[in-house]
């Protein structure tokens, strides 16, 4: 691989550090949702593809960075590309994944237990709810095949605001405001899972509806 081609590879193609610098990051220049990313530090990347069924491994144009001026670099100057994050102890991450189709069972998976966990940040394609969560190592609660339309994302990439497709809405933050609170302990694996639960409180009437 050329030198040019390497810099290419990492984003940092010749000129790009007269575009952005370490004490030159506008974030108010950025896309809300990249500003976000940078503000709490996760691993992103921009993508090529625009079908959510696409593989993030191949089709990252760059590598993932959590660095200001990198990521501010490539709103700039990858207006068009969509935008994954690598989920998993890298960013401090994890998200969980609920299709619209499935709030009875995440009822279930809860245990109507809402208050300690719904409101924290999330975003939404309008067919699944994803709730993006502080991570810190915990093991992961293993769901099994019965558990349809529910997944925990943690180790792999994700697609991530702002990113739009060829097919179907785009995907977009609920309130990008809101906080990134910690995972909750129905996630958790059963050896890790807190003796105590938190106050049962009555089942949202649409707690995945997208807030237009």
């Amino acid at each position: 691989m050329s030198k040019s081609q390497s810099q290419h590879r990492n984003g940092n193609a010749t000129g790009a550090s007269n575009v952005v610098s370490a004490n030159q990051v506008d974030l108010s220049k950025l896309p809300r949702a990249l500003a976000r990313a940078i503000q709490e530090g996760w691993l992103i990347a921009p993508v090529a593809a625009h079908s959510k069924h696409a593989s993030l491994t191949r089709s990252c144009l760059l590598e993932p960075s959590n660095l200001a001026p990198q990521i501010a670099y490539w709103g700039l100057n990858y207006p068009n590309a969509n935008y994954c994050v690598v989920t998993g102890r890298e960013s401090r991450l994890a998200i969980l994944e609920v299709s619209h189709e499935s709030q009875d069972v995440l009822c279930d998976l809860c245990d109507d237990t809402w208050e300690a966990w719904f409101e924290t940040l999330k975003f939404s394609d309008g067919l699944s709810t994803f709730f993006m969560f502080r991570y810190e190592g915990q093991r992961v609660r293993f769901l099994p095949a019965r558990v349809k339309g529910i997944k925990i994302h943690c180790g792999t990439r994700v697609f991530l605001p702002p990113s739009w497709f060829v097919v179907g809405p785009g995907l977009n933050y609920t309130d990008i405001t809101a906080k990134v609170l910690d995972y909750p302990a129905f996630l958790l694996d059963a050896s890790e899972t807190p003796s105590e639960s938190g106050k049962v409180i009555p089942f949202p009437e649409s707690p995945c509806r997208l807030i237009a």
